[in-house]
This record gives structure tokens, C-alpha cells and sequence, in this order.
């Protein structure tokens, strides 16, 4: 099988002569250019021959444009720093207004985008990552979740009227995507856990600038929701109009496989610990596959990190054991 017909096979349940791996992460010191980014992504795929790219962008992109501003020392592990954001009080959410997803710092990403297509040349399908509206909200808060809350608090009806800024702002981002050559998203967000909003909150603040995003998807064929962090809503967000979910199943509080596979209709995405890639062995990476396949059925899965990899720290011995143990199978 090539890999466009892997990866849709195991979206759709179908028989595949071995499951999908991929892996993704930060080369901080080369996203700064949509050239850099696409040479970066490019050389990762090159060097370990993944079956499909998630493009990992700089995480701020997203709220640059409203604002949002950083620093980054030019060294490979080093996250960038923050050294401006523009939502500080509530009224602030008042002031965000839809942005042209075909300029400034979002065309510079579409533009590294046509670059990544270019350079695969249809061998492999790939992704975007994008984040939900409220995700972003965090970054142009600068990650202050307590500050966040306080004006959901203050101010619903503010806080969703800039959610709704955003939220159009990248539907519009996601729709010049599937014309730029993407295969689909990587939806991202923060918020769908214990820790920031409650089940009945999340569904009433962000569920709809979500489903407006995700409408724009309606003509990519590879989605993926992403629930990063531990005790995850899986069950509040099961019905969203995707092709996979991905979440870290060792994280506190969250489903394994098997259990994550009676709550979403989808595929599921995964398997190995982000703790296990950078500081374990080769073993124990090949130990975790074995596992999520087994949870799996190896059907209807796509292998994976739990998240995004500190690809600066991560041992080149773990991550092709983990691209091997995809070839191994249960075997």
C-alpha cells in the first residue's frame, strides 16, 4: 500500500498491511520563515520516512497577527519567549476583529504550506495544525488561564464575541488550506479538561467557534482532534466532525485505547509516551507500540507520540524504534 491508501484504510477501518506511524515536534531555530518551516518538516519526513506529516508550526502563528509578539534565541531546543499580547483586560476581547487569513503572519504559513507540498510531491498526506478559538485565546492572553477565566467570569458574552473573531478568522485559514494542497487539520486544544473548564462550560463557551472551524473542513479528508493534557472530555467532544481523535492515554484520568475506542465513533491516535521517547529505551518504545496495538486491534489506529516531541531531546534510537515497531506489528 502507498501511503495515502494506508493512512485511509486505517481511518475507515478497512484492511492495511500495518498500521500508520508518524511523529512530529519543534525545530524552534527554523520556524521562523515559511522556507525554514518547510525545509525543517521536509528533512524530518526525509530522514525517518513517515506515513503521514502533522506540520509543526511555530505554536504562536496563531496569535501573532492580533498582536501577539516573542523572542527566539536561534537554538534548536529553546521555546521562543513572549514579549507582547494584547488581551489583558476584559474589554480587550471587545477589540479583536477577524483578520485576512491570506496576509501577514497566517500567509506566510499558507505559504509554507504550497512550499510542503511541493516537496512531498503527493507521496504522503499531511496536516496543519491549527488550534481551536480558545486555544488561541490563551496565547493572546499569554497562556494566563486564571486571567482567562476571570473574564469568562466577568464577561461571557465578551470573551465569546472575540472567540468569534478568531473562529472566523480560521475558517477562513482552513478553507485557503485545502486550496493550498492540505490534507486536513490537526485540531488542537488545551481546554477540553478538568483543569480549565467543565464539560458543560466548554460545550456552552467553545463548542460553537469550534464547529464553525471545523465546518470549513468539510472537504478534507484527514482530520485529526487533538486533546492535549490529563482528565480530557473525550465524551463531550465525541461527535465533532473528524477522522481521528489523538489524545495521550497515559496521562492522569484519561482512557487507553480501548476504552477511548467505545467513546469515539473514529479512528484513534496515539500510543506512546512523550517520557518514554526522551528518556526511556528502545525498548520500552517498542513495549508502548506493542501495547496500543494490542488495546487497538491494531484497526482503526494511527501510531503516534502522545503529543508533540521535543525533538531536540528525543534519542534518534527511540524514534526509529517506534517507525520499526509499526513495520513489526504484533508479530
Amino acid at each position: 500500500m502507498n501511503r495515502h491508501e494506508r493512512v485511509q484504510a486505517a481511518l475507515e477501518g478497512k484492511s492495511l498491511d500495518r498500521v500508520p506511524v508518524s511523529a512530529w515536534g519543534h525545530f524552534y531555530h527554523m520556524e521562523q520563515t515559511a522556507e525554514g518551516l518547510a525545509e525543517a518538516m521536509l528533512s524530518f519526513q526525509d530522514k525517518y520516512d513517515w506515513d503521514f506529516m502533522k506540520i509543526n508550526p511555530r505554536a504562536s502563528y496563531h496569535a501573532e497577527d492580533w498582536g501577539y509578539t516573542y523572542n527566539q534565541s536561534g537554538r534548536p531546543g529553546d521555546k521562543p519567549v513572549c514579549t507582547g499580547y494584547p488581551v489583558r483586560e476584559t474589554e480587550d476581547w471587545k477589540k479583536l476583529e477577524p483578520l485576512p487569513a491570506d496576509q501577514g503572519v497566517l500567509g506566510e504559513h499558507l505559504r509554507a504550506v504550497e512550499l510542503i507540498r511541493k516537496g512531498l510531491r503527493g507521496r504522503v498526506p499531511f496536516i496543519m495544525t491549527v488550534f481551536s478559538p480558545l486555544m488561541v485565546a490563551g496565547y493572546l492572553a499569554n497562556l494566563d488561564t486564571e486571567a482567562i477565566k476571570r473574564h469568562i467570569r466577568e464577561d461571557p458574552r465578551a470573551v465569546s464575541q472575540g472567540l468569534a473573531a478568531i473562529a472566523e478568522t480560521f475558517a477562513d485559514f482552513v478553507r485557503r488550506l485545502a486550496s493550498a494542497g492540505a490534507d486536513g487539520i490537526y485540531f488542537a486544544t488545551t481546554w477540553a479538561n478538568d483543569g480549565m473548564l467543565s464539560t458543560r462550560e466548554y460545550r456552552e463557551l467553545a463548542r460553537p467557534h469550534d464547529m464553525l472551524v471545523l465546518e470549513a473542513t468539510r472537504n478534507l479528508q484527514f482530520n485529526i482532534l487533538h486533546l492535549c493534557r490529563d482528565r480530557i472530555h473525550m465524551d463531550a467532544m465525541a461527535d465533532y466532525p473528524v477522522h481521528a481523535v489523538h489524545w495521550d492515554m497515559h496521562a492522569g484520568g484519561n482512557p487507553n485505547m480501548t476504552e477511548g475506542k467505545t467513546i469515539v465513533p473514529t479512528a484513534v491516535a496515539g500510543g506512546v509516551d512523550l517520557r518514554v521517547l526522551a528518556e526511556g529505551s528502545a525498548g520500552e518504545v517498542k513495549a508502548q507500540v506493542r501495547r496500543a496495538l494490542i488495546q487497538t486491534g491494531a484497526r482503526r489506529f494511527l501510531l503516534g507520540p502522545s503529543c508533540s516531541v521535543a525533538i531536540a531531546a528525543a534519542p534518534e534510537a527511540n524514534l526509529r524504534a517506534m517507525r520499526n515497531a509499526a513495520e513489526e506489528g504484533m508479530g
